[in-house]
């Protein structure tokens, strides 16, 4: 929970993830950390969420894998404009 503290942004693949997310930090004052979803920043993709592949095959993978290459070439982009507008 100290991560909501220490961190400006925490990252959720699903919603899932993103409803744990949100219980912790309301059990975690004060909260400094903007939580932010992982699909939020796919450019090239078009998804809800990124799914959990562990259950799946190969293919499961490397679907996923694509998604997160794409997704974190937003999410920098997102940060770097972030970090120009507050000096982060």
């Amino acid at each position: 929970m100290a991560d909501f503290a220490r961190f400006h942004y925490i990252v959720g693949m699903d919603e899932r993830n993103m409803q744990g997310l949100t219980r912790l930090a309301a059990r975690a004052p004060p909260v400094e950390a903007q939580m932010l979803r992982m699909a939020d920043f796919l450019t090239a993709h078009t998804a809800d969420l990124i799914p959990d592949p562990y259950y799946g095959d190969d293919a499961d993978f490397e679907h996923v894998l694509d998604l997160l290459e794409d997704a974190a070439g937003g999410l920098l982009a997102h940060l770097l404009a972030q970090e120009g507008a507050d000096g982060r």
